[in-house]
């Protein structure tokens, strides 16, 4: 198997990979919800050490009320940090080539090439436009599904299942201009 792809970056692309990355990859989430969980089992526990059942019930409904907001502004979050980061750092307007073949992942962008060998491959992501092919914890080449002919897409997911961990996400794309 060899397939290529030249593409470049784009602003919608990034801002896509960025709210993926937050809402279902980093490893921070489970520090979020894990501590939400506990604050409420603490909330609770505390609560029963109250003989005033009135003041039981108050504290464990304002700490669901509080842990309701925390959970609800967790996307909005998110999206006041990506919008910051692309400020920060505009997407290039240069274009990256990418080579899926027996040996690994390609990666080439002006003079620089870089090889990630299958093993070094963390997992490989499919949401409705695009794969995203995480070399790192943080880190993933972006490949537009599009730039690829279906019967060859179809192809490459059964070799990306050969090669390392695959997972298909429903997961929506933030439309290019």
């Amino acid at each position: 198997m060899n397939i290529t792809v030249s593409t470049g970056f784009s602003k919608p692309r990034i801002e896509t990979f960025y709210k993926f990355h937050m809402m279902k990859m980093d490893k921070m989430r489970y520090l979020f919800y894990g501590g939400i969980i506990a604050l409420l089992i603490i909330t609770i526990l505390f609560s029963t050490v109250f003989e005033n059942y009135k003041n039981s019930v108050t504290i464990v409904v304002m700490s669901i009320l509080g842990n309701l907001i925390l959970i609800g502004t967790r996307p909005y979050r998110i999206y006041v940090g990506f919008k910051k980061a692309i400020k920060q750092t505009p997407p290039s307007d240069k274009t990256y080539t990418v080579t899926f073949n027996d040996e690994g992942v390609s990666y080439k962008m002006d003079y620089q090439e870089e090889l990630y060998k299958w093993e070094s491959v963390l997992t490989i992501r499919e949401i409705i436009d695009v794969f995203y092919v995480y070399v790192s914890d943080t880190k993933a080449i972006i490949v537009p599904k599009y730039l690829i002919e279906r019967e060859e897409r179809e192809k490459l997911v059964e070799f990306f299942k050969g090669k390392t961990l695959f997972k298909k996400h429903k997961f929506g794309q933030v439309k290019e201009d």
